[in-house]
């Protein structure tokens, strides 16, 4: 099933230091998530979705054209990641999903650089994944 690979990918995450991980639909709706002792990746989800909607509200009130693209929120002991994965349907429209973790703090730029790069890879990796979920 396509949501086994997806939890799969976000084990990779979880397995190189993040606290949690999941990927969901814009509206907050979890397709999978992996989640430790600390943090719930059901809880997860729809926080993400909330940071979505704000930053569409943020981009009409601001004239920006352009999606948003990734959302950071560095606190002392966590970061949040949040990304916009575009995928194209059938009807070349595009859908978003997002891809939340949870991360260690960012302590230096390898750091950020590092987490940065689990990303693109858990992205890149899901594209296929996501696009047979539109099939649906």
């Amino acid at each position: 099933m396509s949501t086994h690979i997806l939890k799969e990918i976000l084990n990779g995450l979880t397995e190189n230091g993040f606290r949690a991980a999941v990927f969901a639909k814009s509206d907050g709706l979890p397709l999978a998530g992996v989640s430790t002792e600390m943090i719930n990746e059901k809880s997860l989800a729809p926080i993400i979705a909330m940071f979505s909607e704000v930053s569409s509200e943020a981009k009409e009130e601001l004239s920006l054209t352009s999606e948003m693209q990734e959302i950071k929120i560095k606190y002392g002991d966590a970061t949040i990641l949040c990304r916009s994965v575009l995928i194209e349907n059938d009807k070349s429209e595009k859908e978003k999903f997002l891809i939340a973790a949870v991360a260690p703090p960012e302590e230096d730029v390898e750091t950020m650089q590092y987490q940065a790069k689990l990303l693109d890879w858990a992205i890149e990796n899901a594209q296929p994944v996501l696009q047979d979920l539109l099939t649906l």
